[in-house]
């Protein structure tokens, strides 16, 4: 998940580089931290589902 959002700020860089697309470095930032929390919780949920069926197995 992280990596996908920082994928998307390096494209989004590379497009600045380009001359075709000049972002905002304040709209790259919440984007960072949005996928970087994004990222957080996809892993507090897979762990939890993980457990959760760990414990109904055994």
């Amino acid at each position: 998940m992280a990596g996908l959002v920082f994928l998307a700020v390096a494209a989004g860089f590379a497009l600045d580089v380009a001359g075709a697309w000049h972002p905002r470095v304040t709209l790259l930032v919440p984007v960072v931290l949005g996928g970087m929390a994004l990222a957080a919780v996809t892993g507090a949920v897979t762990g939890a589902v993980r457990e959760h069926r760990a414990r109904d197995d055994g």
